[in-house]
């Protein structure tokens, strides 16, 4: 059993790995993942690709085709996807909002103040609510 081990070749890395359990496991790929690891573009080159994205994407995408055209409320392919290995999912957003994550809850009751309200201290409860 040791021989067939120690003869094996490495293993290969894979840009869209194969799903081997029913746990989703999502990569994600943007410029830099695509050119550096896929592509294998030298350093000064993925530079110059961030100056301008849409070029080095349509250059290997088909941004007319309809995955990558503008979707509902606006929305543009921003250079980023994701896959499974079976699915790609394309991400969008709307050109005027930037980039970012976790932004601030608006709506609703802040986490605190509804604990607060749900869950009050044993002291702060009179007698005839207990």
């Amino acid at each position: 059993m040791l021989p067939d081990i120690v003869d094996r070749q490495p293993a290969k890395w894979e840009p869209f790995p194969l799903r081997h359990s029913f746990i989703p496991s999502y990569v994600t790929f943007d410029l830099g993942v695509v050119a550096s690891h896929i592509l294998r573009l030298p350093h000064k080159t993925v530079r110059v690709h961030y100056q301008h994205p849409i070029n080095f994407w349509s250059q290997h995408f088909g941004l007319n085709l309809r995955p990558f055209r503008r979707g509902p409320r606006g929305r543009v392919f921003d250079g980023t996807f994701s896959t499974d290995g079976y699915v790609v999912s394309i991400l969008k957003r709307t050109p005027e909002r930037l980039k970012d994550a976790g932004g601030k809850r608006n709506q609703g009751e802040k986490r605190q103040t509804r604990d607060e309200r749900l869950f009050p201290f044993f002291n702060t409860v009179d007698r005839h609510g207990l």
